[in-house]
């Protein structure tokens, strides 16, 4: 849904319409799968993640992954308190 401003030719005032839009879901589902794969960053240890799920199950994957985010709050724990 979006709001228009149209002004009003008869008096010159200004009134707001709101207005409905019509969007396909496939461009929706498209905009977020661009966006994520913008926005996710892929390094080394989202690289050892991925292979990890993939060669031995989500459980080792997920493993990982709390491993890396642990290794990144304590790095920014001490760039943070010195």
């Amino acid at each position: 849904m979006s709001i228009e401003i149209i002004q009003d030719e008869q008096n010159g005032t200004r009134s707001w319409y709101k207005r409905e839009i019509e969007m396909d879901i496939a461009f929706l589902l498209n905009g977020f799968v661009i966006g994520i794969s913008i926005a996710a960053s892929v390094g080394p240890i989202s690289v050892l993640c991925i292979r990890r799920t993939l060669a031995e199950g989500r459980l080792f994957g997920i493993v990982s992954g709390l491993r890396g985010a642990t290794g990144d709050a304590i790095y920014g724990c001490v760039a943070g308190f010195g």
